[in-house]
């Protein structure tokens, strides 16, 4: 994976929601400061790809209960060598941990940028992920999960989830773009 491509992505995309200004700047940041910065390797922190994938009615969101970290979010992970781009990794991603069959992944354009703290695990220090999520449209909602790394899977309606507000904030942020994702999909953001 190479910076530029990832770098172009960022400096196109724009967010109304103050705390992910300041998570794309420091993103930006962070990739021109690390030649190594989506790797595992590098323990200061490194770049991850997520998926936030939608019903293909629009109006529901898949989630999954992490195993290590006991929250419910998108899927996601780290880059693989293989992984040439962000969108590459977030999708790869989506089948390992759901099983979903098809999907479109709008690959264009990012749909939303967050940085957060991985706590110590055994012989890995605590570190920062500077996820990169891009928008995937599920074609059924069939789904097979992994539970190697998922300890649990749904389907969330987007206006259900909303009236929580025990929601991790960052689910919350997407949950609320997923209102106008007509807009998003058109290119309106």
């Amino acid at each position: 994976m190479t910076s530029n491509k990832l770098l172009r992505l960022l400096e196109n995309y724009k967010s109304t929601f103050q705390a992910e200004q300041h998570f794309i700047q420091q993103t930006s940041i962070f990739i021109r400061s690390h030649t190594n910065f989506y790797k595992r390797s590098n323990l200061e922190g490194h770049i991850t790809g997520s998926a936030w994938i939608l019903s293909p009615d629009l109006q529901s969101t898949l989630l999954i209960h992490h195993r290590k970290l006991e929250l419910w979010f998108q899927p996601g992970g780290h880059v693989d060598p293989t992984d040439q781009t962000i969108a590459e990794t977030a999708e790869r991603e989506a089948r390992e941990e759901t099983g979903l069959g098809e999907f479109d992944i709008i690959t264009d354009r990012i749909f939303d940028v967050d940085i957060h703290e991985i706590p110590e695990r055994r012989e890995v220090p605590k570190h920062l992920h500077y996820d990169v999520r891009m928008l995937c449209i599920a074609k059924d909602t069939s789904i097979k999960p992994s539970f190697k790394e998922v300890k649990g899977i749904k389907w969330l309606n987007i206006k259900e989830a909303l009236k929580d507000q025990d929601n991790y904030p960052t689910v919350r942020r997407m949950l609320l773009k997923s209102l106008n994702i007509r807009d998003f999909i058109a290119g309106k953001h």
